[in-house]
């Protein structure tokens, strides 16, 4: 986020397209991306998956559910587009 005055600036972790956010699907398709040609992520049937995870919070009176149902959406979105 660029703009310092917005209320989710700085380690709020606002959800995937809060306004002024610059996080959503694509920016997390390309980070799977990458984890994919890192190694981190392989096409293997593991006993112990490697584990991925992102940090998202309500921002004022938010509904903290549908901030999860947001990124687990967003999550099924940016996997798709992988």
């Amino acid at each position: 986020m660029k703009d310092k005055t917005n209320p989710a600036y700085g380690d709020v972790h606002p959800r995937f397209g809060y306004p002024g956010s610059e996080n959503d699907a694509a920016v997390l398709a390309d980070f799977v991306r990458v984890l994919f040609k890192i190694g981190y992520l392989k096409n293997t049937a593991s006993i112990k998956p490697p584990i991925v995870s992102f940090e998202v919070k309500p921002v004022g009176d938010e509904d903290p559910e549908a901030v999860i149902a947001g990124a687990k959406r967003t999550w099924k979105t940016a996997w798709a587009l992988v």
